[in-house]
């Protein structure tokens, strides 16, 4: 019977042999974790990406990397994801999001459990994407992620059709086309002769 080689456990304080971290900068950390993933990234070094999570961490792709939704689990199949789809996406341009429900922030899920959570934009060799990060605290004073969420957003080359690149014409263009159907149609007399209950009705009147 097949076991599961990392047994679903929470990265809690007392698990990873740290103190609550409450003096900290959010936004230091999560810029230099961003920054060294960048680096790695950027080398195509996919050892030193998967080294930057948790030996039982998380990566979750929707889309941006698979094409597909799959979750990743251990440094052991990260790599085996960055090996295989790293090169063919073209994850590039990281940049970290710092708007309203966004940006860096330190979690107290509760009394054992803290994290810091941030976002980053990206970009692939087809379109554009939003990662969530989970990062926790190590005794060595760093930081690395439990979990990671890569999400496809848009695809480059079918844009979404909002803001300046909606076509606001093709609407009004149908509206105008469907009156004139309906017009066409009630004014018509082949409508009394598919339709005895309206004649029915206009006779009676």
């Amino acid at each position: 019977m097949a076991t599961d080689p990392f047994p679903q456990r929470l990265p809690t304080l007392d698990r990873l042999g740290v103190t609550d971290p409450f003096n900290v900068s959010s936004f230091e950390i999560a810029t230099e974790w961003l920054h060294t993933f960048s680096a790695a990234i950027a080398q195509n070094d996919t050892s030193a990406v998967s080294d930057l999570f948790l030996k039982d961490g998380f990566w979750k792709d929707v889309i941006a990397l698979t094409w597909d939704l799959r979750t990743f689990e251990g440094r052991k199949d990260i790599k085996k994801l960055l090996d295989a789809c790293f090169i063919a996406t073209g994850l590039n341009e990281l940049c970290l999001l710092q708007e309203p429900l966004k940006e860096p922030v330190l979690q107290k899920v509760c009394d054992d459990l803290v994290w810091l959570r941030f976002c980053f934009g990206f970009r692939t060799k087809h379109g554009k994407g939003t990662a969530v990060v989970y990062l926790v605290p190590l005794p060595d004073s760093k930081w690395k992620a439990y979990s990671m969420l890569t999400c496809l957003d848009s695809l480059t080359d079918f844009p979404h059709k909002v803001g300046p690149l909606r076509n606001d014409c093709i609407g009004l263009e149908e509206n105008q086309r469907e009156e004139t159907e309906f017009e066409s149609f009630f004014s018509s007399d082949s409508l009394i002769v598919c339709s005895p209950f309206f004649l029915f009705f206009v006779l009676s009147y």
